[in-house]
């Protein structure tokens, strides 16, 4: 008797998951974006008071980061009409460089590979009432620095986004966007420490803006 229940009761569930598919169009809430794209590295005011282990007494100018190409997946969810809420992560293959004042002149070097990853939470304002869907968005998260053989720091981030989703079916688009990022560092922290435990020092608070172009594809249910 109870294997009769069980079997009536899943057969009750796959039917209810089935006309939820079918009547999708009009109640799709949750939409899977896998992007790709370059974004642009960004930059940090170093002065007589930043330090770098491998080059003491040495004015540092500026740390850079390199740009590259960006790869990641937001997840979206009507939370009502017109305004979703979004959970996204990407990583970015990057390098730190930094330019070096000497008497001879500015010398820009190489520190170290690293990998940059967001993990961010965001709000959406886009407009649902046809297949093109332009969109702005804010968002709030963290920002992963990952580099071999030295420890990883993690810092607050916010950011802005604006572009659009267009969309063939009732279930599948394509979403194009441009953000920009702004990461806070703080110079009550010493940053990138090596098996030395020697490290990197931002002599004030600072920021770093990065901007990316992406684009995805948008599988919504």
């Amino acid at each position: 008797m109870k294997a009769n229940v069980k079997r009536f009761s899943g057969l009750i569930l796959f039917l209810f998951l089935v006309l939820n598919l079918q009547t999708a169009k009009a109640q799709s809430s949750v939409e899977f974006t896998p992007f790709v794209g370059h974004r642009w590295g960004g930059s940090l005011q170093g002065s007589e008071q930043a330090t770098v282990p491998d080059y003491p007494d040495v004015i540092i100018d500026q740390f850079k980061y390199d740009e590259g190409t960006n790869y990641g997946l937001t997840v979206g969810f009507n939370a009502m009409t017109n305004l979703m809420v979004e959970l996204s992560a990407e990583t970015q293959s990057s390098a730190l460089r930094t330019r070096l004042i000497r008497e001879s002149g500015i010398e820009e070097v190489k520190l170290f590979d690293l990998n940059i990853g967001y993990w961010q939470l965001g709000m959406l304002y886009v407009k649902q009432d046809n297949n093109f869907q332009p969109f702005f968005g804010v968002n709030l998260g963290l920002t992963h620095f990952r580099i071999e053989d030295r420890s990883n720091d993690v810092r607050f981030n916010f950011g802005f986004s604006l572009g659009a989703k267009y969309f063939f079916t009732d279930h599948v688009g394509l979403r194009a966007q441009s953000r920009l990022t702004t990461t806070f560092v703080s110079n009550q922290n010493r940053y990138f420490c090596n098996s030395d435990n020697a490290c990197i020092v931002f002599p004030i608070s600072t920021y770093m803006n990065q901007i990316d172009l992406t684009i995805g594809l948008v599988i919504a249910f």
